[in-house]
């Protein structure tokens, strides 16, 4: 399987359940399957793309809006 669909919904899809175990029932593989592949192909984790996506949002968002921080936190994805 590409990867590329399961990398455009997690892009498309940031504020909302991207853990591990939501991925590998949508990719078809199990978590420990989507963890290595994903692994190889993209060069990080699964998780640290993830994280590193949301915090590279929430930082353009404080560079560029007057949103408050917790908002700017909850639109990102974190609780």
């Amino acid at each position: 399987m590409d990867l590329t669909p399961l990398v455009e919904y997690v892009e498309s899809h940031l504020a909302g359940d991207l853990s591990l175990d939501t991925l590998a029932r949508r990719s078809g593989w199990s978590p420990y399957h989507l963890h290595r592949r994903f692994h190889a192909a993209v060069g990080e984790p699964p998780m640290h793309y993830v994280r590193r996506l949301r915090l590279e949002r929430a930082a353009v968002w404080l560079k560029h809006t007057s949103a408050s921080v917790t908002a700017i936190a909850f639109a990102a994805g974190y609780g």
